[in-house]
């Protein structure tokens, strides 16, 4: 199942529209990135897949903080909307767009431009998940090493 969890990443919505998406009938919330959410929710995720980390070790608490405080410095510009299913209360639809300057989190990365858009549907279903046939390892930390993963 796929969690609700990107539509708690809306800090002060206000609505701004009803929509249809994929046929289901929706409120259009738009707000701000909550950064603390985003953050906690993304360090939640590694530390429940430390193999992503390539066997290493989570970000203790006080890096977590590190990196909330360098997020939120570096942060110009966020923009979050949610498309919500009015009988249901899923989310239909989540797009995010951040723009970050001054960042020291990555090697030679500096500012960092995200925009996001994902359709979600299927809430409930069984899925089923197919292991690749050639899989390649993926060693986050190695890829991130100004995170200290």
């Amino acid at each position: 199942r796929i969690p609700p969890q990107p539509a708690l990443f809306v800090e002060s919505p206000t609505e701004v529209g009803r929509e249809e998406i994929n046929g289901v009938e929706t409120v259009h919330l738009q707000g701000t990135v909550d950064t603390d959410a985003v953050v906690d929710y993304v360090i939640g995720l590694l530390r429940g897949a430390p193999d992503l980390l390539g066997g290493g070790e989570p970000p203790a608490d006080a890096e977590v903080a590190s990196i909330r405080d360098q997020v939120r410095a570096a942060l110009l510009e966020s923009r979050s909307d949610v498309w919500i299913g009015t009988r249901d209360l899923l989310p239909y639809r989540v797009a995010a767009t951040a723009r970050l300057e001054g960042l020291d989190l990555l090697p030679d990365i500096t500012a960092l431009s995200l925009d996001v858009l994902a359709d979600v549907s299927g809430f409930g279903e069984e899925a089923e998940i197919v292991a690749p046939a050639n899989p390649k390892p993926f060693d986050l930390g190695s890829m991130l090493p100004g995170l200290g993963l």
